[in-house]
């Protein structure tokens, strides 16, 4: 999954956080990083999500849902999250 994090007039957050909130269990915290940072051009790159809903938090405050869908199917998801500050 490929994130663009931007503000309302489509410019790119770098530097930006973003949390995602994965189940409890032993290879949790081996497997997520307790956060990810946007790049120079506001993109986060996460790996490995199962399919279905997840939520995430960007810069502490926004949070969003975003649901990925079968990636046999659909092998590559991009998408965008605005953030309004």
């Amino acid at each position: 999954m490929v994130l663009t994090i931007v503000d309302r007039r489509a410019t790119p957050r770098r530097g930006d956080t973003v949390k995602l909130d994965h189940p409890a269990g032993p290879l949790a915290d081996l497997l997520w990083p307790e956060q990810l940072q946007a790049d120079a051009a506001g993109v986060v790159q996460i790996e490995g999500l199962s399919t279905g809903r997840h939520h995430l938090t960007i810069a502490g405050s926004t949070e969003v849902d975003i649901d990925v869908p079968d990636l046999q199917t659909t092998p590559e998801v991009a998408k965008q999250i605005v953030v309004d500050r």
